[in-house]
């Protein structure tokens, strides 16, 4: 009968799972009130499972996809109970934004050595060679790696590197343009890409290897957002934007308003990003780039410059 108590905790965690009730990772469990317990049978449903009830039941949840934390805490949750039990867990479904990327990398097995050596180099400062007091350049000694030839093949090693398929580069930095750029605005997305391509297309249109001149500034550009992306976060945007409303406000309420703010978006994130990216089954992204591409609009809105427009001029 304790199998009885796993299938309804299970149950009801799925429930919750379909009417929204999650969490975002750090926070407490999700309260809900308990449910009515039959009268017929209290004792049956009542009973806390123990270590052991549940040996040899294999539990199986299928959430929409993998790879999402939307999903996590259920999951976390529903391993618990049933690992606690005796029985053993296992969650499986698509991963959405792994089967984006296999859509858009290949991997490449690329052989390299390297080998470590010291050398002495010059100094130079401001630009000049720096000289001793006996007239000789000062030198000092470096450790430096340089990459083997076919010579040393015992220093030699091969990894995999992910390289664009056909194409790919080209998805990649419309949705880069689709998040930091157009907001959202699918056919300005399409705008916006084509009048970037089309120039780069007339800068080689001469060169023998037009198509790899094109695919090389691709994916310079998307290098470059990504670079962009490292540098600033939405915090950033927010703390511009009110001390621009709010001149005489201190570093104290700035920073109050700004985690206020940082929270509700975590929740919007959670609660309406994440399942609006199953529903229409694209890749997500991440949440510190979720709030820059949420922040960014409010913060060009109060005449402040885009970071991101300059990499497509």
């Amino acid at each position: 009968m304790k199998r009885v108590v796993i299938a309804f905790v299970i149950c009801l965690a799925l429930v919750m799972s379909l009417v929204g009730c999650t969490k975002a990772p750090g926070s407490g469990p999700v309260e809900s009130q308990a449910p009515e317990q039959p009268s017929a049978a209290p004792a049956e449903t009542s009973a806390a499972a123990e270590p052991g009830d549940a040996k040899g039941l294999h539990v199986v949840y299928i959430p929409i996809q993998t790879g999402n934390p939307y999903f996590d805490p259920i999951s976390q949750g529903l391993q618990d109970v049933v690992e606690a039990a005796g029985g053993t867990y296992e969650m499986t479904a698509a991963d959405v934004y792994g089967q984006w990327e296999s859509e858009l990398y290949d991997t490449a097995i690329v052989a390299q050595g390297v080998r470590t050596m010291r050398r002495d180099e010059t100094v130079v400062e401001n630009g000049s060679i720096k000289y001793g007091a006996n007239g000789a350049p000062v030198t000092r000694t470096v450790t430096v790696e340089e990459l083997c030839d076919a010579s040393e093949a015992e220093r030699i090693e091969t990894f995999p590197l992910r390289v664009f398929k056909p194409g790919g580069s080209g998805r990649v930095l419309r949705r880069l343009i689709y998040g930091f750029i157009t907001f959202g605005d699918g056919n300005e997305t399409v705008n916006v890409f084509d009048d970037y391509e089309n120039r780069v297309r007339e800068k080689y249109a001469k060169e023998p290897d037009a198509a790899d001149h094109i695919e090389a500034e691709i994916k310079i550009a998307i290098a470059t957002f990504g670079g962009v992306l490292r540098k600033i976060n939405g915090e950033m945007f927010m703390r511009a934007v009110m001390r621009k409303l709010h001149p005489d406000a201190n570093d104290r309420q700035i920073a109050d308003a700004v985690e206020r703010d940082v929270a509700m978006f975590r929740e919007s994130y959670f609660n309406e990003y994440l399942p609006a990216c199953i529903d229409r089954n694209i890749p997500r992204f991440k949440f510190p780039e979720y709030l820059i591409s949420q922040t960014l609009p409010t913060y060009l809105e109060h005449g402040f410059p885009n970071p991101f427009s300059e990499i497509l001029k």
